[in-house]
């Protein structure tokens, strides 16, 4: 190859709903699945955003369980019971996801027992497998519940251009014909460039537009 690509541009189920789950404040992800899934589902999620970082916990910064050979010949449950609780312990989110990788999803590790353990002890801790997809629709949900309690933050911005007072100024050419109807009356006809500008720009429908329509035509 002529080139080398520094991160890849896209990523499995497990980096999807991290990159979800990324753009929510006080919400940490919890990884249970091989040492290197947190690094490359990382450089996935930046890799196709720009390199963007989330406003809470990424990176290398998520809590994983590392499953090694042992969590694989003999489970990975009690590894994955003692990662929730030290990311309880040391981070404070409204909500902690475990996401599973592959390794975890082949053994059949019982994630949903786990994380209903720590919801017995009032914790929010969601099971969701990228393996099977099971737990998304709550992930859904949990993150409608959330949204709903974020304030939304209104800002209010004074007008700071006016068109009506850039046409009053601007030279651009228009004419003016008198002709009559079937009835004998006169009938103005004004056209061009600064007619239809001015009419692009101007809502006839306010009174504001309206009345500068008839001092314009004055």
């Amino acid at each position: 190859m002529s080139q080398i690509m520094e991160n890849p541009k896209g990523g499995c189920v497990l980096a999807g709903i991290n990159s979800v789950l990324g753009a929510i404040d006080k919400v940490c992800p919890i990884y249970h699945s091989g040492p290197g899934c947190c690094m490359q589902t990382t450089a996935a999620d930046q890799g196709q955003s720009g390199h963007k970082s989330s406003c809470f916990v990424s990176s290398v910064s998520l809590p994983s369980s590392n499953m090694l050979e042992k969590e694989v010949v003999f489970g990975g449950t009690n590894k994955l019971r003692t990662t929730i609780q030290g990311a309880i312990d040391i981070i404070d989110a409204d909500a902690y996801f475990v996401l599973t990788g592959c390794t975890a999803g082949i053994i059949g590790d019982d994630i949903v027992s786990v994380a209903n353990e720590f919801t017995e002890q009032g914790y929010k801790v969601y099971p969701i497998s990228a393996v099977t997809g099971r737990g998304v629709k709550e992930l859904l949900y949990a993150v409608q519940n959330l949204l709903e309690t974020v304030a939304p933050e209104i800002e209010f911005y004074e007008q700071e251009f006016f068109p009506e007072d850039m046409l009053v100024t601007e030279d651009l050419p228009y004419s003016i014909a008198v002709t009559t109807d079937d009835k004998g009356r006169s009938v103005y006809i004004v056209e061009g460039p600064k007619i239809d500008k001015m009419l692009s720009y101007t809502n006839l429908e306010s009174e504001k537009g309206f009345n500068f329509f008839q001092n314009y035509m004055k």
